[in-house]
Formats: structure tokens, sequence, C-alpha cells
């Protein structure tokens, strides 16, 4: 995903084979940020959140993830959302926007998952 929000916004738009392969690496990456967020949320709570948006204000409240990057994850489980049920819809400069904000924040939440596993651990 890095290779593409490498791309200038116009050359990303442009080409249409970059945009449908950047939908669904995001998809891609939403779905399994969601996936272990759910597992995590199912093994504390005992039941998963009634929306994927309140998994993340659920790792938030445990102390898992900061409440702004729960904040940012949950627009990212909204724009999975888009990316389902209306992908043909979705503004492709959206998707750029997307790649050049949110990729930091997958890689936030995968490392706070990463020390959280790890305290457990020990």
């Amino acid at each position: 995903m890095a290779r593409h929000a490498s791309l200038p916004q116009n050359d990303f738009v442009e080409d249409q084979t970059i945009v449908d392969a950047a939908k669904y690496r995001l998809l891609i990456a939403i779905e399994a940020a969601i996936a272990i967020c759910t597992h995590l949320t199912a093994r504390m709570a005992g039941k998963a959140p009634a929306t994927y948006a309140q998994c993340f204000e659920e790792l938030a409240r445990s102390g898992i993830i900061s409440q702004e990057l729960a904040d940012r994850l949950g627009r990212m489980a909204r724009f999975r959302n888009l990316l389902v049920h209306v992908y043909a819809e979705v503004d492709d400069n959206r998707v750029w926007e997307t790649l050049q904000s949110d990729l930091q924040d997958l890689e936030s939440y995968l490392s706070a998952i990463g020390e959280a596993i790890k305290e457990q651990i020990q």
C-alpha cells in the first residue's frame, strides 16, 4: 500500500488498476484490524461488540490503544463499510487520501496489539 500512497494523486486516480488494487488492499488491511479487534474484545469482555467502530472503542477503554487511535480506526471501519457496500461509488480521490492519512494508524495499531500480547505472555 505504501507504493500506491507514494504516487502523485493524479497518477493514482487516473490508473483504475492501481485504484482497484489499493481499494482491495485497504479492505484486507482494515478487515484484518477488525478481526484482531473482535477476537481481543471477545476474549476480554466475553462478547463481540455491536459494531466495528465500537470494537476499537472497547480496546481504548481497556487501555490497549489510545482514544485518538480508536477514533481514527473507527473511521477506517466505516470506510471499510463503504468499500464493501458501495465499492463502485467510492471516490478514487478519497481512496488516495485514505492511503495518505491512515497507513500510519494501521502500523500504530499493530504495534499496540503486539505490546499487549507481549504483556499477556509475560
